[in-house]
């Protein structure tokens, strides 16, 4: 038997298959590679970390103060929610945010109970 008769080789016919079915074959791994490296981030990230010599910290803490400021009331009576901690400005300020009827709180910081008690106004600014 002669080759010139049997037609196209077995390697010939891998090339024109190749030729035939390029765009598979390049969307394929393109998607393998963009595969791997989506699941080999961690890993890589990993190494770019332990690489660091110099870990940074600043030596600053954050201070919050709070400043009271005076609203409508001409003297307003500043009281701290000792459950919460929170203070107020007012008596009427307490009363919108807690709930609590303002007589209650009035009351109560002139000692009938022991929820609110009053601050002096200097903590005002």
């Amino acid at each position: 038997m002669d080759n010139s008769e049997e037609g196209p080789t077995r390697i010939e016919k891998i090339k024109q298959h190749l030729q035939n079915n390029k765009k598979v074959y390049i969307a394929a791994i393109g998607s393998s590679v963009i595969t791997l490296l989506i699941v080999q981030r961690p890993a890589v990230s990993q190494a770019i970390n332990n690489t660091a010599l110099i870990v940074w910290k600043p030596e600053s803490t954050n201070v919050v103060i709070t400043v009271l400021e005076k609203r409508a009331c001409p003297d307003p009576i500043p009281v701290r929610y000792k459950e919460t901690g929170e203070v107020f400005a007012s008596i009427r300020r307490a009363s919108a945010v807690t709930g609590i009827n303002k007589d209650s709180i009035r009351k109560d910081i002139h000692g009938l109970s022991e929820m609110f008690e009053e601050l002096p106004d200097t903590v005002f600014a």
